[in-house]
């Protein structure tokens, strides 16, 4: 449940719900809020296990991407002991101000028919059709 879930069933504001409430697993950030956190608060955001970035601008595509890639543990609400990890980022994007964003990532996809021919060549991977599905597709028929 995201923190808006957890005040409506617990019929207070939402300002009295803090971030760090025990039922929260979900967050959505808004682009303007990326800019406001410092690197660590990003690190403990990253920590969600479902999180949304929405009305990101292509710095915070970038900020995004890079905090993804320099993560290197992942902490648990429930006291479990930090784990070790290495993300693989990947990111579509289909603009020219994507391209920082999908050249910086481990894997870049790129938008075939209304993607920028910057984007496409920043890009590891273009989708001919523009359809998100076709990901899932790629990576099932490389893994044959």
């Amino acid at each position: 449940p995201t923190r808006r879930d957890v005040a409506a069933r617990e019929r207070v504001p939402i300002s009295e719900i803090d971030y760090d409430h025990p039922d929260i697993g979900a967050r959505v950030i808004k682009g303007a809020e990326v800019n406001q956190l410092s690197d660590e608060e990003l690190d403990h955001v990253l920590d969600f296990e479902q999180l949304v970035f929405a009305r990101t601008s292509p710095a915070n595509k970038l900020t995004i991407v890079k905090a993804l890639q320099e993560k290197r543990f992942k902490r648990y609400k429930d006291g479990r002991m930090p784990k070790r990890i290495k993300n693989i980022v990947a990111v579509t994007g289909d603009g020219v101000n994507d391209s920082p964003a999908l050249s910086q990532a481990d894997i870049g996809v790129a938008m075939g028919i209304v993607g920028s021919d910057v984007a496409k060549d920043a890009a590891d991977m273009i989708l001919l059709n523009d359809d998100f599905a076709s990901i899932v597709d790629g990576v099932e028929e490389g893994r044959l």
